[in-house]
């Protein structure tokens, strides 16, 4: 269905449509800034008074915000969701019953191991399933009693492939100065872009309770990625507004590349380390998006596509890892002092150009006076 929105004011919008796909017939006024019902007084399908919109304009939260939750995580190198009790015992990663939606003093940290699959280490991408339901309601999406209302599931993938990392050559100057270096082995030529496969052992998973209602159509991608729409795709009277899930933002804005395990045949068992936490929706917002961003250029440097300005991804990494390995009080003087100097630099040339302003003659500043008076400097 093809919509033309023009504006017409902030909350009615013209959409026009057609049953055959096409854009024909008079316009329909829609009000996008209707209220959005609760989900348990949502209208039947035979209710709904407007065209239906696959994309929603507005969905709002499908459950309260003191909704207590369960939540499951399992790890598989298979999009292909299984009934739970097929998943490997070892491959259950987390455990955790009884999260409170707006509980924003309950942080809990996971530290773990797994065996990592045979087909992960040839390069098949590692999946972390996340299986997420109202306290004492049913987890797994293959039970008869699973109810949409109540439970989603959702995937992450917990590796990235990216451009191979560059070995450096070093050499400690004090201890090794009469150690005789190999000769370089020669290097097979390659056509293309060296790529490989890289494990982060740790990850943030923030509970986001305060979004409220959204404008989904306009929301940025790297935000969108993490919105889960309720799954049976139910619509308000318009037929245009519907319902989210809680927001779980699968936070890897702080992982380095410097702190990343390569996968291959001689890796088989890896830590996992989970913190688990709130965090405010306008923090989300920035880091989903940095984020996002980041994904982007490392993808295409990764395919060896040039960046704008000469970039290869790599600046935002270094920013954040003076972040992460500097003293904050130490970062925050720096800070302060560069300031500061910039401040001095800018009255020291203030003062010469004023200087330089008010002199009447050149008496004193001829190259022989300056000579002079450096060679014979006054007592």
């Amino acid at each position: 269905m093809n919509q033309t929105q023009q504006g017409k004011s902030k909350s009615v919008q013209q959409v026009t449509t057609s049953t055959d796909g096409s854009s024909a017939g008079p316009p329909i006024t829609v009000n996008t800034a209707a209220k959005i019902p609760a989900w348990e007084d949502r209208p039947l399908p035979s209710d709904i008074q407007g065209p239906y919109a696959q994309i929603p304009y507005q969905i709002a939260p499908i459950w309260s915000q003191d909704v207590s939750m369960d939540l499951k995580i399992y790890v598989s190198s298979s999009l292909v969701v299984p009934p739970l009790s097929n998943y490997p015992p070892e491959s259950l990663v987390l455990d955790e019953r009884k999260l409170v939606w707006n509980n924003w003093t309950d942080t809990r940290e996971i530290s773990t191991e797994f065996d990592i699959p045979k087909d992960v280490q040839n390069n098949a991408t590692l999946w972390a399933h996340f299986f997420v339901a109202q306290t004492g309601s049913q987890l797994d999406p293959s039970a008869k009693n699973y109810d949409y209302g109540k439970a989603f599931h959702f995937v992450r993938p917990l590796t990235q492939f990216l451009a191979r990392k560059k070995i450096k050559k070093s050499q400690n100057l004090l201890f090794a100065k009469n150690v005789t270096e190999p000769e370089p082995e020669t290097k097979e030529e390659h056509t293309g872009p060296l790529v490989a496969q890289y494990y982060h052992a740790n990850f943030t998973l923030s509970i986001i309770p305060d979004a409220g209602v959204i404008a989904y159509s306009q929301i940025n991608p790297g935000i969108r990625e993490f919105i889960q729409l309720e799954r049976t795709g139910a619509r308000d009277a318009t037929g245009h507004n519907g319902w989210y899930y809680p927001t779980l933002f699968f936070n890897t804005f702080w992982q380095l590349r410097t702190h990343m395990t390569e996968l291959n045949n001689t890796v088989t068992r890896v830590p996992l380390h989970i913190h688990l936490n709130r965090q405010t929706n306008w923090k989300f917002n920035i880091m989903a998006t940095m984020d996002f961003g980041n994904k982007q250029n490392a993808a295409k440097a990764a395919a060896g596509e040039t960046l704008p300005m000469g970039s290869d991804g790599s600046e935002m990494e270094q920013v954040k890892q003076i972040l992460l390995d500097s003293n904050p009080y130490l970062l925050g003087i720096t800070f302060v002092v560069s300031i500061f100097h910039t401040l001095f630099e800018f009255l020291a040339f203030k003062n010469d150009v004023s200087h330089w302003r008010k002199k009447k003659d050149n008496v004193g500043v001829s190259v022989r006076t300056i000579l002079a008076n450096g060679m014979n400097p006054p007592l």
